[in-house]
């Protein structure tokens, strides 16, 4: 079975870029660009990983927020900060929200996707 994930990032092109290489690798992947597309309560489909950029459209902390509702709901998920965002403060914060990892965007995409395999095999379905 194809695992899937999650993308929330209010980038379109960053957002399609990471979506149409996750797809290539035969991961079957959602997206969405803002929280208010994302209503957690209505969305009954569970996802094998979540991506999810920390500042979303004008609001810098609402990924933050996010992850912390989304671990609420969905505790045994992965939620990885993917942020061009990278300081210490961020880093804490979302791991005081429950983030499994916090990844800088950056141009090497054999690491991502290594880093996206990892957490995905010891995933236990």
């Amino acid at each position: 079975m194809r695992k899937s994930i999650l993308i929330i990032d209010d980038d379109d092109i960053i957002r399609q870029n990471y979506r149409d290489i996750l797809e290539h690798e035969g991961y079957l992947v959602t997206d969405y660009d803002s929280v208010s597309r994302l209503t957690i309560a209505s969305n009954k489909r569970l996802y094998d990983l979540v991506l999810l950029d920390i500042s979303l459209n004008a609001d810098r902390d609402a990924g933050h927020r996010l992850c912390e509702s989304l671990k609420l709901h969905s505790p045994d998920t992965p939620v990885v900060m993917l942020t061009s965002i990278d300081d210490e403060h961020n880093r804490i914060m979302a791991k005081s929200n429950g983030a499994d990892g916090y990844w800088v965007k950056s141009a090497c995409i054999d690491k991502f996707l290594d880093e996206v395999r990892s957490l995905l095999s010891e995933r236990v379905d």
